[in-house]
């Protein structure tokens, strides 16, 4: 007894913190692990399909189609359907270690007995086995809860029924039991490991909070899509000239709002979009400034999987910001085409919900495409890079708390006279820490993150900086 293979419509429990893709692939697996399993019995073996049956076209033997408003109709159904027999075995696509030896145990106990049953840990059955049909064994059953088995053996008594029960069973409707399941002998040892590696790939990027920048390895799902727009904040007095000197400002603002985007293509490769919407300047005795910010688009391949997923990637920042503003002084981009090349590695520590990520980007600067940039030393910057190590730790439910520490520097020294203003254009260097909280409520995840120079940082005004986020998910 099976549903088809169809995208949304199996392991509907499991697919809730897997998603449907794995979820389908496990169950997939399941199927034909248990139909080769038992087709190597000296039974007939009927599969009785509840969708297309053009869904499973790796079988070549008989199919049926399911009939009936519940599982105890479908059952009746599916045992009068069949034919003639002298014993019946019903199985499900749930129970991965249902096999040939199981089979050949309950045909042997219905020698003596009128019906077996292979009682599921969960409370239901993985195997029914009968000699007659007895339609009183499927009413008044509490269908998937855990009252099966009892209730089933309740109705064999009222029937005079000799019972006999096979070993207990673990069957597969949720991760957790995935991440339980035991083989009970070597031979079922690969399928173990194959459900838990398709499940764990999956719920490495759909279970691990969003991380901003496309910090690690992980590469979204194709078709996956990521969204979220954040506000930043920033109110301070100090600034920090090229050389790391502090001096006291007049008091400066900063408010900006960021949209952040990835977007699974095919397989492996994700795309990303990094747009300030809206970046706007305040300085006391100066005036406000307001625009878009430097527009960055990022393209991720993941060229490792497993347990610790690697990713490669390049990246193009965009001079869409205003770097020549009516204000000069407090410009929304540097007029620079920036180019980075990005690499990341990333570590769930499942079944403890924790995880960790390391990335590493360099940026080739050329010259600015702007000509008010060009009058300083004719628009030239020098290399930049930045490091960062991130972790998480689901602290209950759907909340998550997240620490990391980043280092963003010039590849070299930085030149006076060049272009510069509070994050924008040469000689930039901070190391910082940022440490988050978000939360869940699917498809939509709410952020907080507090971040701030834990050295003394260059070409940038110093303080707290403060984000608050709301994502989705699809």
């Amino acid at each position: 007894m099976c549903k088809a293979p169809v995208l949304g419509n199996v392991k509907t429990r499991l697919a809730s913190s897997v998603g449907h893709e794995a979820a389908l692939q496990a169950y997939t697996m399941l199927l034909r692990y248990i139909v080769e399993n038992v087709g190597e019995s000296t039974c007939d073996v009927v599969i009785c399909l509840d969708g297309d049956t053009s869904s499973i076209p790796w079988y070549a033997g008989a199919i049926i189609p399911q009939r009936g408003d519940d599982l105890g109709e479908r059952l009746i159904h599916a045992v009068t359907d069949i034919g003639k027999f002298n014993r019946c075995l019903i199985v499900g696509s749930d129970a991965p270690f249902v096999d040939a030896e199981v089979v050949g145990a309950a045909l042997e106990c219905l020698a003596a007995v009128d019906v077996v049953l292979g009682p599921a840990l969960d409370g239901g059955y993985y195997l029914i086995g009968i000699s007659n049909l007895h339609r009183s064994l499927f009413y008044r059953i509490n269908w998937s809860t855990e009252y099966v088995l009892l209730q089933t053996i309740e109705r064999c008594t009222e029937l005079s029924l000799r019972v006999q029960l096979l070993e207990p069973m673990s069957d597969i409707d949720t991760l957790g039991d995935i991440m339980a399941l035991e083989a009970p002998s070597p031979r079922h040892s690969t399928i173990v490991s194959r459900l838990r590696a398709v499940t764990m790939l999956m719920l490495l990027v759909l279970c691990l909070p969003n991380a901003v920048h496309a910090d690690g390895g992980w590469i979204r799902a194709a078709g996956e899509l990521f969204g979220k727009v954040s506000v930043q904040t920033l109110s301070t007095k100090s600034a920090y000239d090229l050389n790391g000197v502090k001096s006291v400002t007049p008091a400066y603002s900063l408010m900006s709002v960021g949209l952040y985007a990835e977007y699974g293509v095919v397989p492996d490769l994700m795309v990303i979009l990094n747009a300030p919407l809206f970046r706007q300047s305040s300085a006391e005795g100066v005036g406000t400034v307001g625009g878009i910010g430097d527009i960055a688009v990022d393209v991720r391949y993941g060229i490792v999987g497993g347990e610790y997923p690697v990713s490669v990637g390049l990246g193009i920042e965009l001079p869409t910001g205003n770097e020549a503003a009516a204000i000069a002084t407090l410009p929304t981009g540097d007029g620079e085409l920036n180019m980075w090349i990005n690499a990341g590695v990333s570590h769930s520590f499942w079944p403890t919900e924790a995880f960790v990520s390391a990335d590493a980007g360099y940026n080739v600067r050329g010259l600015a495409v702007s000509e008010y940039t060009r009058q300083f030393d004719n628009g030239q910057f020098t290399n930049q890079y930045r490091v960062s190590l991130k972790g998480g730790y689901k602290l209950f439910d759907a909340l998550w708390a997240t620490v990391a520490i980043y280092r963003f520097a010039t590849a070299g020294t930085a030149k006076a006279g060049r272009f510069t203003f509070n994050g924008l254009g040469e000689g930039v260097e901070y190391n910082a820490w940022d440490a988050g909280f978000s939360y869940e409520i699917a498809p939509v995840i709410l952020s907080l993150n507090v971040s701030s120079a834990f050295t003394v940082p260059r070409a940038i005004y110093g303080g707290v900086n403060a984000f608050i986020g709301l994502g989705v998910r699809l």
